[in-house]
């Protein structure tokens, strides 16, 4: 996934480093989810992104291989017969998930290029470890659900391929999206700080980035002026050109806000789609939870996909949670560099009218057209699964 690190705000950039784009900033998963057809932008030498009309050959070969599974599916875990009922559930939500995804790379590809193209130059470099840690995660989890479903499901006539199908379906496929999607969300996390970092410089405000934004307003101290003298005496230089006026500033937090605009425009249908996901499969592992408590081997395994699903909407969720508290952060810093008695009144007035504007439209990311995502969803979800699995385990036989 992206590396999401915070620079000090006092201290300059490293001259050697160089801002990159979605593909260099996570590159093995950009490379994977390319291969699988997940997304078909292919970054050009001019630095535009393209249709790779190649990469739907994948997708071609996965989506009927999982409808495949699902339209013969025949396991069944215990003699009870809701067994295969509630575990084709799960199955056909992920089928579902899967081919929406795939649609949606297509229909939005457009947008998608768009949205490659805006994060160019605006991330920061990917640490080599923590590339290989997630890595390594997710190739241990996969081998752990793999061994989990040869040993309680692929038994008897299952063949390989169906127990290796399974596994790609529900987690693996469905995992790998919500990381991308984790990490698209991650790098509008890093412009909205690269904006902040640059506020913080010219106006030398490092000592907000330890408090929240009420302690930011409660700032008293004085201000050093440096930020409005280059702008009032016009002693502009090029290195430090981006934002030493106003116009700068809108002009960077527009860009910000269109690009969050455009994930909403690709994404957002998919996190409504993946809300409703979670909570069949939050239903799906509380019936099998309740069924196999005292069977403690079969009991882990549906443990393990519990974690999987709720840790990677956790995900989600804290990300699309630091893009709001990103977003307060700017509006908070833009507010009291207006409040300051150096600024000129014209500045005052338009850094007022740039924060009420910020305000008005804060940075969310869309779940569907009926809310924002957020930790709250998760909790909800959550609570009507605990419902669930408390109601069946009164009734669960013997």
């Amino acid at each position: 996934m992206c590396a999401h690190e915070k620079e000090n705000s006092g201290a300059p950039a490293a001259k050697g480093s160089e801002m990159v784009g979605m593909q260099k900033a996570c590159p093995v998963l950009f490379w994977v989810m390319s291969i699988l057809g997940f997304v078909l932008p292919k970054r050009r030498p001019s630095g535009h992104y393209r249709t790779s009309w190649v990469r739907l050959f994948p997708m071609m070969t996965i989506t009927p291989l999982t409808f495949w599974y699902v339209f013969n599916y025949q396991t069944q875990f215990t003699d009870n017969s809701y067994d295969q009922v509630a575990d084709l559930l799960a199955y056909s939500t992920c089928t579902f998930t899967i081919a929406f995804t795939f649609a949606l790379a297509i229909h939005k590809r457009r947008e998608t290029c768009i949205l490659l193209e805006g994060l160019d130059r605006k991330l920061k470099p990917p640490r080599t470890w923590l590339s290989l840690a997630g890595v390594l995660l997710f190739l241990l989890d996969f081998g752990l659900l793999l061994l989990f479903n040869y040993f309680f499901v692929a038994s008897g006539n299952f063949s390989i391929l169906k127990w290796f199908t399974m596994t790609l379906i529900y987690p693996a496929l469905p995992l790998l999206v919500d990381f991308y999607i984790a990490s698209s969300i991650c790098a509008l996390n890093q412009v909205y700080d690269g904006i902040m970092d640059k506020i913080l410089r010219r106006s030398k405000f490092s000592a907000w980035t330890l408090g929240s934004v009420e302690e930011f307003y409660a700032f008293s101290s004085p201000v050093s002026s440096g930020f409005f003298d280059k702008f009032q005496n016009g002693q502009q230089t090029k290195e430090n050109q981006d934002l030493d006026d106003v116009d700068a500033i809108f002009h960077h937090l527009t860009s910000a806000s269109h690009l969050v605009d455009l994930h909403n425009q690709v994404y957002s249908s998919w996190t409504l789609v993946r809300c409703g996901a979670l909570l069949m499969k939050l239903l799906d592992s509380s019936y099998y939870l309740t069924l196999f408590f005292g069977s403690w081997e079969k009991f882990a395994g549906s443990l393990l996909y519990c974690v999987n699903e709720v840790g990677s909407f956790l995900l989600l969720c804290r990300q699309a949670d630091l893009l709001k508290k990103n977003h307060s952060k700017v509006e908070g810093a833009l507010l009291t560099l207006q409040q300051q008695p150096d600024t000129p009144i014209v500045d005052r007035l338009r850094l007022l009218s740039l924060s009420l504007h910020l305000k008005s439209r804060p940075a969310h990311i869309a779940v569907g057209s009926v809310g924002a995502l957020g930790s709250h969803v998760l909790i909800s979800l959550l609570n009507v699964a605990l419902t669930f699995m408390a109601i069946l385990y009164q009734y669960r036989p013997a």
